[in-house]
């Protein structure tokens, strides 16, 4: 009977490490960013603003475009500080520009509002 119990007590703590292990891989170590763009007197939606991210050395990480809603979503390897900027090119009149920064964090999603002022540099 010891046999027994001494069998099935291995069984059943071979099969618990085998679960926390492999559910342990499963962990989504991504970090996500949504970069919301709004005119900052009206907190409209701003589409078509050209984003980049980069870290603290310079180097840019990542570029896109806002959707219709203002949006540009993104996600990362590994946690970083960033740097985002917004700019929105006015065609011949110059463009808008505001800008952010974010710590990322594995597994979160961080939400990034960028108001931008209606003030036009050439």
């Amino acid at each position: 009977m010891n046999k027994k119990v001494s069998l099935l007590s291995v069984i059943l703590f071979i099969s618990m490490l085998s679960c926390t292990i492999f559910t342990a891989c499963d962990k989504d170590t991504n970090c996500y960013l949504d970069v919301l763009v709004v005119d900052e007197t009206s907190r409209a939606p701003i589409p078509n603003a050209k984003i980049t991210i980069s870290q603290n050395g310079g180097s840019v990480h990542d570029e896109g475009v806002t959707n219709a809603e203002g949006i540009y979503q993104t996600h990362f390897s590994a946690p970083a500080v960033v740097n985002i900027n917004a700019v929105l090119d006015m065609e011949n009149a110059g463009e808008r520009r505001g800008s952010n920064a974010v710590r990322l964090v594995e597994g979160e999603v961080k939400t990034v509002t960028i108001p931008m002022p209606a003030e036009i540099f050439y």
